[in-house]
C-alpha cells in the first residue's frame, strides 16, 4: 500500500486525489498520518521540525518526514526519524527508503540519477 502526505509542492490536489482514489492500495491522508501496523506505531508529516517532536515525544517507533528532500535516518529518543529521500530528482538523486522492523534497519535506495 502507499500512505500519502501532503507537503507544500502538491499541485492541484483535486486531481491527485481523484487519482489516487481510482486505486484501492493509495491512500491520501492530509497534514498528518498515524499508522499501526502488527502492533509499530508510525506517524507521517512532511516537515522536520514537526517530525523531530513526534520522535522526541516516544509515542511513535518510526517517524518519516521530507520536505528538505535528503535522505537520512537517525535515532532519536528511541524513535527512528527517517527522510527517505526524494523522488523527483530536484536537487540530485531520487531515493527512497526501506526500513526493517526487526533489525530497524534502514536502506536507501536510488531508482534515479541526476545527470551532470
Amino acid at each position: 500500500p502507499i500512505h500519502m502526505v501532503w507537503g507544500n509542492n502538491d499541485g492541484d490536489k483535486v486531481t491527485v486525489t481523484r487519482i489516487a482514489s481510482n486505486y484501492n492500495n493509495f491512500r491520501i491522508y492530509g497534514d498528518f498520518a498515524e499508522l499501526k501496523f502488527d502492533g509499530f506505531r508510525i506517524a507521517v508529516n512532511h516537515y522536520p521540525e514537526i517530525a523531530v517532536g513526534l520522535a522526541r515525544s516516544g509515542m511513535y517507533d518510526l517517524v518519516c518526514y521530507g520536505h528538505d528532500h535528503t535522505a537520512n535516518h537517525e535515532e532519536v529518543a528511541q524513535t527512528m526519524l527517517l527522510n527517505p529521500g526524494e523522488t523527483m530528482g530536484m536537487n540530485g538523486n531520487s531515493t527512497l527508503a526501506f526500513f526493517e522492523v526487526e533489525t530497524r534497519r534502514v536502506e536507501f535506495v536510488e531508482f534515479w540519477r541526476a545527470q551532470n
